[in-house]
């Protein structure tokens, strides 16, 4: 089996906040246009509140809980999800900015939502944790460019 990624719960807080700035970080480099431009107030406020400590605090508090559950080989999943996704981000940052890119961008933003889907189900967020994590499902819809 591979390593459990990430081990503790300070790493499972950084490693939360690293994949929704990788999620600005693909949001940003959208395309300024009109229709989706009145929605940036959206999508900043609600990755403000993903990287705030409350949300990342309940991310690892859940993780934490699921690692000693019968949920673990599914928790240990999600772990690496986020870090694949963190990785997948960076690899192609200097694509991201290019028009013809959008099809990357889609596929990104794509899997960000799959990805917060996994940990709503998986580590059995709170409503606060649940909340935070549809606000952000809803700016990367508004503001993807799909």
């Amino acid at each position: 089996m591979t390593p459990i990624t990430p081990q503790k719960h300070d790493d499972m807080k950084a490693l939360w906040k690293r994949f929704v700035n990788a999620i600005r970080t693909i949001l940003q480099a959208q395309p300024p246009e009109k229709p989706d431009s009145h929605f940036q107030a959206v999508r900043d406020e609600a990755l403000s509140l993903a990287e705030g400590d409350p949300m990342a605090e309940e991310i690892a508090t859940r993780y934490s809980e699921a690692l000693r559950s019968p949920k673990f080989e599914a928790a240990t999943i999600v772990g690496e999800e986020l870090s694949a996704f963190e990785q997948a981000v960076q690899g192609s940052k200097s694509d991201l900015t290019a028009p013809a890119q959008k099809g990357l961008r889609k596929r990104l933003c794509g899997a960000a939502k799959t990805i917060l889907g996994s940990l709503k189900e998986i580590l059995r967020l709170k409503e606060y944790g649940k909340a935070i994590l549809e606000v952000l499902k809803e700016a990367i819809e508004l503001t993807s460019g799909e």
